[in-house]
């Protein structure tokens, strides 16, 4: 009796060497994987959409979720090391996101820009206006001169650009929100 040559079931009288049309195509695209990768490519490139949508689709399902789970399991030391790079690159943002979502809280409608602050830390030499230290070595935050909390006496800032001041993380911290200090008219 032969056997089909992809998953080695006895086939039947009629069948010659398969004994579905599955392993007939299994066999094929491994014994042609640079066919098949052409083929994938050139039709990853016509339909960009449908590819979206079936990976958006994976993902929503509980093989995909689950994948997920063991990938980053399983890759924990580079799922960090992907996360500091992302928040390197985006530091301007992620600062300009996280002003925003606290003044959104205080109930706030005004906002700055990445674009605002990046330009506001080219004019003051990407220097904290307190010590002095440059950015490469430093990370500088926006400090509300006005804080946003109403103080005794003083209603509270806005999250302008104009009651901005780039400071380092230890010198935002040690004004805290008790104090309106301007530093740029220091400088």
């Amino acid at each position: 009796m032969k056997r089909c040559n992809e998953c080695k079931k006895l086939l039947q009288n009629r069948q010659r060497r398969w004994c579905s049309h599955i392993c007939e195509v299994t066999y094929w695209q491994r014994n042609n994987r640079e066919k098949v990768n052409r083929y994938k490519k050139n039709y990853l490139s016509r339909y960009p959409q449908r590819r979206k949508e079936s990976v958006k689709k994976y993902d929503a399902s509980e093989k995909g979720k689950n994948a997920k789970l063991l990938w980053k399991k399983n890759n924990r030391e580079r799922l960090h090391e992907l996360w500091r790079l992302y928040s390197r690159r985006y530091r301007d943002r992620n600062v300009a996101q996280t002003a925003k979502r606290r003044a959104v809280i205080k109930g706030l409608n005004e906002h700055f820009s990445k674009k605002e602050w990046v330009e506001l830390k080219k004019r003051y030499d990407f220097k904290c206006l307190d010590c002095g230290k440059k950015e490469p070595t430093i990370l500088l935050t926006p400090d509300h001169i006005v804080p946003l909390i109403p103080l005794p006496g003083c209603k509270g800032g806005s999250n302008v650009i104009d009651n901005i001041q780039p400071l380092c993380k230890t010198c935002n911290f040690r004004k805290n929100n008790r104090k309106i200090i301007d530093y740029r008219k220091l400088v």
